[in-house]
């Protein structure tokens, strides 16, 4: 994938493995293929990633990536992928998502999700514990899309006397804890959640899917 105006900010991998969780006896064995990013510059990204037909109507087997760009509207953002070339514009996939059969009705398709401006997406929160009820306190980061989608970090530690403090915290991550690319109210890309833990002396958040 590619950009030819502006830059691509960052990568997010939204891969998933193998939808096989229970193998039976007498089942052919199944072989995960291994997602991955290549490599990553201000101006294309190339991916090795493996994408099967959904199991059913609730497990979904696709795989993604999400970009984080500063570009114009009318750059154009290009996927090549098995010998087929697709490009939108910013301004159109502001507009709303945009999908291609990749040889006809019915067959493969990829997908442009909807792009979304930082605002959709940030959010800002202060507090100040200013009653702690032990000599260290702990707390997390839950956040809930309109959708009805939710996503929390791990704890963060505060001590007596500490603020703790949350400052334009990016809520991206919430792709990777509900499994989707792309949300019904979000993205583009964004660095996430998880920066919050930094403040919490924490290293990492985890999600999980509720």
């Amino acid at each position: 994938m590619s950009v030819d105006k502006g830059r691509i900010l960052s990568v997010t991998p939204c891969f998933r493995g193998a939808a096989f969780t229970s193998p039976q006896e007498g089942e052919t064995e199944f072989h995960t293929h291994v997602n991955r990013i290549v490599s990553a510059d201000e101006k294309e990204t190339e991916l090795d990633m493996y994408s099967s037909k959904n199991p059913n109507t609730t497990t979904a087997a696709m795989q993604a990536v999400i970009l984080e760009v500063e570009m114009p509207k009318d750059g154009k953002v290009i996927a090549d992928f098995n010998g087929k070339k697709f490009e939108h514009t910013l301004g159109e996939l502001l507009e709303g998502s945009r999908s291609h059969f990749m040889i006809g009705w019915l067959s493969e398709a990829i997908l442009f999700n909807r792009a979304m401006p930082e605002s959709c997406f940030t959010v800002e929160h202060y507090m100040e514990d200013k009653e702690p009820q032990r000599d260290t306190d702990y707390y997390y980061v839950r956040v809930r899309q309109r959708d009805g989608q939710w996503a929390w970090s791990s704890d963060l530690s505060g001590q007596k006397e500490y603020k703790l403090v949350y400052e334009r915290k990016q809520l991206l991550c919430l792709c990777q804890a509900v499994g989707t690319v792309v949300s019904s109210c979000w993205h583009c890309y964004a660095k996430p959640l998880a920066q919050a833990c930094q403040y919490g002396g924490t290293s990492m958040a985890q999600y999980k899917r509720i």
